[in-house]
């Protein structure tokens, strides 16, 4: 017997090595352990089972265990693998500060299934992949010291993560795209890399509100509410790939006079250049720039969102936009887009363009004649607002609805023709709310409407047409 166990003990290392022949193929393997291997080809990482099965092909940065059977793989975003290769969409990953579970508000669009600390790593499970991370959900949960979120959450809530003061370490992915106001006030503990706060790469604050300058590092995504009140600010560099400028990322800098928008950015805040001294902001892309949303909650006096709301000129490649040519890709254009801009003196739509947004053109001071095309389909409210300068509109025969307040205060505008056979309706219940203004107030003295012959009594006699009927006159188009 003890002959037989002395054979089989030094037969072992060569039965263990029956079981793993290690793969051939990659460049390098590493952490053979619970039957799962991290292997590395042509610089890019993947996963594989011990007998070769390749679990995660090698197409990410980097990989790495979060958990006992979670994987964290990094690539343009991320994901979290468990050890079968499946995509997990339906956890969140973290650390606290006291070994203990830390316990978030069920303030998502997803519920709790369960909340668990092990081996020094906490694991929230929900009952679905999560796509939103409400307001105030992890806020005051003090001993959070890290958090990886996964690459189906879209959205960050407003002080999502308020209070977080032992909160050293987040990882957003790039599936997030919108993140509310102030999601991580008084994480003081996050780190600050040249007087810039950062979680990730989202910009969260300017630390020292005294400078008169930031370098921002490559690699950010998204700014928050970060330079709010910095009065000294005179100059800064937002870096290409830079794609969401939050609410009030800019307000109140009065210092700061010119402003360079990348080509990245898809979105800019409420107010986020309020109270601003800019007088000019320079772009090098005209179709990205049509293309910003501009997040508001006022319907009625703008949201000063856009650098160029409080009468700022607009560069292209150097050169002052006078004639704004919309590029063809550009169909419709959305709320504020060119609001406030003063260096426009003449619009050239594409063939094929088909709506104005609100506020679009509003005090664009320097227009003077406008045409827009018989494409276009609907006047936005407010959309040429204030333009103090304009004295010709000519409405193309494809519109149908201007909306309320399109044209009001256009104090020098004498002319407008309208080329519709039917009378375009003109609606002023917008935004919800009655006795909004109608479009053709507050105009030059005498100024003249007119349309095509056969339809001045049409329009005579169509609601709201028929407050400026002596203002009616026909025309010969």
């Amino acid at each position: 017997m003890k002959r037989l166990f002395l054979l089989l003990f030094a037969l072992l290392p060569m039965l263990v090595l029956a079981q793993w022949r290690e793969p051939i193929g990659y460049d390098r393997i590493y952490k053979l352990s619970d039957g799962i291997a991290i292997v590395k080809l042509n610089g890019k990482y993947g996963l594989i089972e011990t007998s070769g099965k390749v679990i995660v092909p090698p197409e990410y940065k980097e990989i790495k265990r979060v958990a006992y059977d979670k994987y964290l793989l990094t690539s343009n975003g991320l994901s979290i693998a468990d050890s079968k290769g499946n995509i997990v969409h339906n956890v969140m990953i973290y650390t606290s500060s006291d070994g203990q579970v830390v316990s978030p508000r069920n303030d998502f669009d997803a519920n709790i299934v369960s909340n668990t600390y092990s081996d020094g790593v906490g694991v929230i499970v929900f009952n679905k992949p999560v796509t939103e991370i409400g307001e105030y959900a992890f806020s005051d949960c003090t001993s959070l010291t890290s958090i990886i979120i996964p690459n189906s959450v879209t959205s960050i809530g407003e002080e999502a993560f308020r209070d977080c003061t032992s909160l050293t370490s987040i990882t957003i992915p790039n599936s997030v795209t919108w993140i509310g106001y102030n999601p991580f006030r008084g994480c003081t503990a996050l780190p600050v890399i040249d007087g810039i706060r950062y979680a990730d790469t989202y910009l969260v604050e300017a630390v020292d509100k005294t400078r008169t300058s930031y370098t921002i590092k490559p690699g950010t995504r998204l700014i928050g509410s970060a330079f709010s009140g910095c009065t000294s600010l005179t100059s800064i560099i937002i870096p290409n790939g830079v794609t969401s400028i939050g609410d009030e990322a800019f307000r109140d800098c009065t210092s700061l006079t010119s402003i360079t928008i990348p080509n990245s950015v898809t979105s800019i805040g409420e107010w986020c250049f309020g109270e601003s001294s800019l007088k000019e902001v320079y772009i090098s892309d005209l179709s990205a720039w049509c293309k910003i949303t501009y997040n508001t909650t006022s319907p009625y006096n703008g949201s000063m969102s856009n650098p160029c709301n409080n009468g700022a000129k607009l560069y292209l490649n150097g050169e002052l936009l006078e004639e704004l040519v919309i590029p063809s890709d550009i169909k419709e254009l959305g709320w504020d887009s060119f609001v406030g801009c003063s260096s426009i003196k003449n619009i050239i739509f594409p063939e094929g363009f088909t709506s104005i947004g609100v506020r679009a053109f509003a005090r664009c001071n320097n227009l003077i004649n406008i045409i827009i095309p018989n494409s276009v389909r609907d006047i936005g409210a407010r959309a040429f607002a204030g333009c103090d300068n304009l004295r010709s509109v000519t409405i193309g025969s494809g519109v149908t609805t201007i909306w309320a307040g399109a044209f009001i205060g256009c104090k020098n505008l004498q002319s407008i023709y309208c080329k519709a056979s039917t009378p375009p309706t003109i609606d002023l219940m917008w935004a919800g709310a009655w006795n909004t203004p109608h479009p053709l107030e507050d105009h030059a003295p005498g100024r003249t409407i007119y349309v095509p012959r056969a339809s001045v009594e049409a329009y005579k006699q169509a609601e709201y047409w028929n407050d400026y009927a002596n203002d009616i006159v026909g025309y010969d188009f």
